[in-house]
């Protein structure tokens, strides 16, 4: 029997079990499909009873009352985000029930917007949602693994280091002791340093951008928080505002960015637009040299050549975003000389 069948009728058998515990009635046939995976490797099934549907995800055992998926989504609930709903688990079997949202992403939804009003829009119902994420006081954070899981410097950095493995030194091909890997090192370094040292620090979402957010009834659904960590604001925001699975009209992200500011200046004690701005491109500089990293080490470990297609349109934002920043000209030169040169 192959692995996936295997794996079909486990998930049958735990949902069974839900159902007898629940005293849900079972009413005819159940089926069970595996959905279509992320860049995670989590594995997602859609079930269907009769007229009711649920999602089943198939994680790795633990032998916890409850995982950092169940913890965040219920602390993102009491603060009124909108997160799945989840009817069941047995963290010990790897198994979680939850709601199923459909298959309407916050990114297929923008394929269909009328213009750029209806983008912004669209994007700043976003941006409620990860604000009040970022209001959330982090004192009322108990879980001890996500008080103390930070984007320190040794975070941020380890994430760069992924690039330089996956994309420098796998993709490009790039020698190691080719000398601009050196300034790319010292540069970042720098850039890490800066982010750790911004004062104000939130809970983040980690990943909050176009296909982590579902579209159901007209409402959006915040999904994949499971790796919730303090940090500065900038990472959600960058991850949202500078995706890189869709281009926003550039007037609207300057909209969406004083929108944000407006709103949480005051919590966050962020004493200018520009001081603003500057961490908000020093972040972009990092996240999206991060998601390079990542579209590589799936390809590379993977053979998944899905996201190779969004590595140049990364690239290129971080170019536009280093030509205002002179002080990191040297930066600029040695990262572009390896990109363009392949």
């Amino acid at each position: 029997m192959r692995p996936e069948q295997t794996e079909k009728i486990y998930v049958e058998e735990m949902f069974r079990k839900s159902c007898e515990k629940h005293s849900w009635p079972i009413d005819g046939n159940v089926s069970v499909n595996r959905l279509t995976g992320d860049a995670s490797t989590r594995k997602y099934f859609r079930i269907n009873n009769s007229k009711i549907s649920f999602v089943a995800c198939l994680d790795n055992p633990i032998d916890e009352p409850e995982n950092d998926f169940i913890y965040v989504d219920k602390l993102l609930e009491s603060k009124k985000v909108r997160v799945p709903r989840i009817y069941d688990y047995d963290l010990t079997r790897g198994y979680i029930l939850e709601e199923d949202l459909g298959d309407e992403t916050f990114i297929r939804n923008l394929s269909n917007v009328a213009d750029v009003g209806e983008e912004l829009q669209l994007y700043t119902n976003a941006l409620d949602e990860i604000i009040k994420i970022h209001k959330i006081n982090l004192e009322e954070i108990t879980r001890t693994n996500i008080r103390n899981r930070y984007f320190d410097y040794e975070k941020l950095y380890s994430e760069i280091e992924l690039s330089f493995k996956h994309f420098i030194f796998g993709l490009l091909n790039v020698n190691n002791s080719d000398e601009r890997n050196f300034v790319l090192e010292k540069c970042f370094r720098q850039i890490c340093k800066e982010l750790e040292g911004y004062p104000n620090k939130v809970l983040c979402h980690r990943d909050y951008h176009s296909r982590n957010i579902m579209i159901k009834n007209g409402e959006l659904v915040v999904i994949d928080f499971q790796d919730a960590r303090i940090g500065a604001p900038f990472y959600d925001l960058v991850s949202l505002l500078e995706d890189c699975y869709y281009s926003i009209d550039e007037s609207n992200i300057a909209s969406l960015k004083k929108y944000y500011y407006g709103i949480l200046k005051d919590h966050l004690g962020i004493k200018s637009s520009s001081d603003f701005d500057y961490y908000y491109d020093l972040s972009k500089l990092q996240r999206l040299f991060k998601a390079i990293g990542s579209f590589s080490f799936i390809h590379n470990t993977r053979d998944d050549k899905r996201y190779l297609k969004y590595i140049g349109f990364a690239m290129e934002k971080i170019k536009v975003t280093l030509m205002k920043m002179p002080e990191y000209s040297e930066l600029r030169k040695a990262l572009f000389s390896l990109y363009y040169e392949r």
